[in-house]
């Protein structure tokens, strides 16, 4: 195991829900202290991804990032999006 998922459940209440923050602060910890990558699910809105962030979580996926795709256009995606990343670094 190299990875723990937050649920997005708890993702969902961090803004409005101290008990969901407190928990999710808590995964983090347990995460980082055991060197586990920590991928947040559900993520919507960028208030759930800014405190994601301070907390330390690392990754993310959810509707603010990309709604699902099929798997054969997984890499199509990720082309345009390296391409873009060029772009921008080259101008």
């Amino acid at each position: 195991m190299d990875t723990l998922k937050i649920d997005r459940s708890f993702v969902d209440g961090l803004a409005r829900d101290p008990q969901d923050s407190a928990i999710v602060r808590s995964v983090v910890a347990l995460a980082k202290s055991l060197e586990l990558t920590i991928t947040a699910e559900g993520i919507e809105t960028l208030t759930q991804e800014t405190h994601l962030r301070e907390m330390g979580c690392e990754r993310g996926q959810g509707y603010l990032f990309s709604r699902p795709v099929p798997g054969d256009r997984c890499e199509e995606l990720l082309d345009h999006e390296v391409a873009y990343a060029q772009r921008r670094l080259a101008a």
